[in-house]
């Protein structure tokens, strides 16, 4: 018996710049949505909050299982989670460079 893979659904991600329609798979999760979209916003996955009909998605659920409930032509907002503190890279101490010394023979 040969399986027919679910056909993909489009989804409307309206971003803090605008609005794109995304083809997803039925099975994919917010999380695989948000690594898609941090190229677009520029904003590290963990920092995303998406929302559908003004509830949270829960990342590790697929879009269209319990408790997302996504359905083909959705709207989800994707905007910067408030609150969160973006690491940065330039204040963390880091260790002196190691020097290296060449031998003379």
């Amino acid at each position: 018996v040969r399986r027919l893979r679910r056909p993909s659904m489009q989804v409307k991600v309206v971003l803090p710049t605008g609005e794109v329609n995304v083809p997803v798979e039925p099975n994919s999760t917010p999380g695989h949505l948000k690594e898609n979209l941090k190229y677009s916003i520029r904003v590290p996955p963990k920092q995303i909050k998406l929302t559908c009909e003004g509830r949270e998605l829960d990342d590790i659920k697929p879009l269209t299982g319990e408790p997302n409930n996504v359905q083909d032509g959705a709207v989800l907002v994707a905007e910067r989670r408030e609150g969160v503190v973006e690491e940065d890279m330039s204040t963390k101490a880091s260790p002196p460079p190691t020097m290296i010394k060449k031998e003379e023979p």
